[in-house]
């Protein structure tokens, strides 16, 4: 210990303590973890107004946030013959993107694939073929144990269809052995991509049961896959919209469609679970307007426990629709049209650094607009994408930055192409 004395009697006084740290971006400091026989004071820097530098200037734990945003680089041709992105998780060097190769009539093909790509959206390695046979939905991308990650796919078994997890490594090779997370309960296999979670004890894995079209399944498991259990967490599930997974200090958030027998509307329940994944709070319902029906929600969990969520609707006038929770289970806003984008379709959503987030919109022309937005604060950039866009893409916010992968015909072979573009402040 820190006193002064040689306790372990080894001819050394104080040896072997540990540095203390405080502070974080520009204002961290590393002091000796012991001078002169006491426990030294460790006093923060200054902070200072955020420049365009990649530096988290103003010492909040966010990059570059709050300032303006434009084109950095893209459109950039990613990979042809590509049908839809599905995952797009930051990596120490960059980005690591997987995407979905769709059938090829009788013969279908290996279907996921991964990629790593560079602080700019561009490639960065080579492509990797995740699995031999095909896969139905998916891979979808979550961060796991000691930089790695984990893709979720839902992938043919001879005729029938059950949900799998990889690991990956930050480059898109795998790793490990494929887990098999059920072999009696399939996936639905139409528009709703299993989900994965690693929570730092287990990994959460969500997918909807075929057999009944509703039920929401889980299965709880270590970092290897070991100690699986499996249970149903939602049994009134709705098929246009799939769960989604949320975390933020020890809390994980599970939001999936709900539509109870003979109602005249959907909507959205929220499941609190430890990082166990057993569930620490009554469920949250939301509840929109009657005669609207969720449909393609996204959500995303800011910095500051934020929750936001973001749906199209299928009816009742309405196109676009959020709502705000936190993870203690308060509603900070209720659910509520949003009239500005009542054309569009929300396609994908990332938390964005400082507060909010990005959410992609795309129209039926094809025109895709990233909008950076702040619902509570009333705040929002729009920052138009190049496209014309054709499938659901992919946000990612890293680094102070914002890529978007997403899928165009390219003019000339009139193939499916995955592009990128990137946005952030001119260094």
């Amino acid at each position: 210990v820190c006193n002064g004395v040689d306790d372990d009697e080894d001819g050394q006084i104080d040896e072997g303590i540990a540095d203390l740290s405080c502070g974080e971006g520009a204002c961290r400091v590393v002091v000796a973890g012991c001078i002169d026989g006491r426990v030294p004071t460790c006093t923060p820097g200054v902070p200072s107004p955020e420049v365009c530098n990649q530096r988290d200037d103003d010492c909040d734990g966010a990059v570059d946030e709050g300032l303006f945003m434009e084109p950095l680089a893209g459109p950039t041709p990613l990979v042809d013959e590509a049908f839809q992105g599905r995952g797009l998780p930051a990596t120490p060097n960059g980005l690591l993107l997987t995407w979905f190769k769709s059938f090829n009539g009788s013969s279908p093909e290996p279907s996921g694939f991964a990629m790593p790509l560079d602080d700019l959206g561009a490639p960065a390695g080579e492509q990797v073929r995740l699995v031999e046979p095909p896969v139905v939905l998916g891979p979808t991308l979550a961060p796991s144990l000691e930089g790695r990650f984990v893709a979720g796919t839902c992938r043919r078994f001879g005729f029938s269809t059950f949900p799998t997890w990889l690991k990956l490594d930050a480059s898109g090779q795998v790793i490990a052995e494929e887990h098999r997370v059920s072999s009696s309960v399939e996936c639905v296999t139409s528009g709703t991509d299993p989900q994965l979670l690693w929570t730092g004890e287990r990994h959460l894995f969500a997918w909807m049961n075929s057999q009944t079209d509703a039920q929401v399944m889980l299965e709880v498991s270590d970092a290897e896959g070991g100690g699986a259990t499996t249970r149903t967490v939602i049994d009134d599930g709705d098929l246009s919209v799939p769960p989604r997974w949320l975390q933020h200090d020890g809390r994980v958030a599970l939001i999936a469609g709900t539509r109870p027998p003979g109602g005249t509307s959907s909507g959205l329940r929220v499941l609190f679970m430890d990082a166990g994944g057993d569930e620490v709070a009554a469920p949250l319902e939301l509840v929109p307007p009657d005669g609207i029906y969720f449909y393609q929600m996204k959500a995303a969990v800011d910095d500051e426990g934020v929750v936001t969520i973001v749906s199209g609707t299928n009816t009742g006038g309405v196109g676009v629709v959020w709502a705000a929770v936190d993870m203690n289970g308060e509603v900070l806003a209720p659910v509520t049209a949003i009239p500005s984008l009542d054309d569009a379709s929300p396609s994908a959503l990332s938390a964005r650094e400082g507060g909010g987030v990005w959410l992609v919109t795309v129209y039926a022309s094809g025109q895709g607009l990233l909008n950076g937005i702040d619902f509570l604060q009333s705040e929002a950039e729009v920052l138009p994408l190049a496209g014309p866009i054709i499938g659901y893409p992919v946000v990612a916010s890293h680094r102070g930055r914002v890529t978007v992968v997403y899928t165009a015909i390219d003019d000339d072979s009139l193939q499916y192409t995955l592009w990128s573009e990137t946005f952030g402040c001119a260094l």
